[in-house]
């Protein structure tokens, strides 16, 4: 255990920070056959893939642009729970509207400074890290994740860092991440082809028929 946690402070750390120590090369690694790798590794926890078995899901954290660091409750100041929970009034996962009042309230608690959610890819249960499976049994396919509902995207939690760094999570509903709210709410999360907005499909069909549609009408007349 101590390998990986201090033996007299254990405290939770993310997959990529405690994999890597030893892993150093892995992402030199994956660059060789997965595209945009960098991106991934800042986005998908080591174990989301070499968990194959595992249940995965979104985790929406809130993150401080200017501190260039995850925002953290302090020691004996408790806060993102209850407002969370006020938020969600019916107590059943924020929907995209609560989640968007959710993030206003963030900014007005913190005198309206900028503050963002950005997704990474978990696994639900941090027990299912320790079960890492041979290197061979990873997953590779892309559409295990870029295909309209995926299995990470059926559980999305929205989460802060506790005072330990372990995350401090409220659920929420998956449809948050395809709504146009999240347009606003989640500005800096976009998955190729696991958010996919139907009201954008809408948009594009439109524009490309007005498109098409406008020279025709116009050398018909």
């Amino acid at each position: 255990c101590t390998g990986c946690h201090s033996a007299h402070a254990v405290t939770p750390k993310t997959a990529y920070e405690t994999c890597v120590r030893c892993h150093f090369s892995g992402l030199a690694k994956h660059e060789k056959w997965l595209p945009n790798a960098s991106r991934h590794h800042e986005v998908v926890s080591c174990a989301a893939c070499h968990s194959p078995a595992a249940l995965r899901m979104v985790d929406l954290r809130l993150y401080d642009p200017a501190a260039k660091g995850w925002v953290a409750e302090k020691p004996g100041e408790p806060w993102f729970e209850k407002l969370a929970k006020s938020v969600d009034a019916d107590g059943n996962g924020l929907d995209a509207r609560e989640l968007l009042e959710l993030a206003s309230r963030l900014r007005a608690a913190d005198g309206g400074a900028e503050r963002t959610f950005r997704g990474r890819i978990e696994l639900r249960d941090s027990v299912e890290a320790h079960r890492l499976a041979e290197k061979g049994a990873a997953i590779r396919a892309c559409d295990s994740c870029h295909r309209a509902g995926a299995e990470p995207f059926r559980y999305v939690t929205v989460s802060v860092a506790g005072p330990d760094g372990k995350p401090l999570r409220h659920a929420a509903r998956p449809q948050v991440l395809s709504s146009p709210h999240a347009f606003v709410a989640l500005p800096e999360f976009y998955a190729i082809g696991g958010t996919r907005s139907t009201l954008l499909d809408v948009l594009f069909v439109l524009a490309l028929l007005g498109g098409i549609g406008f020279p025709i009408g116009h050398f018909t007349v």
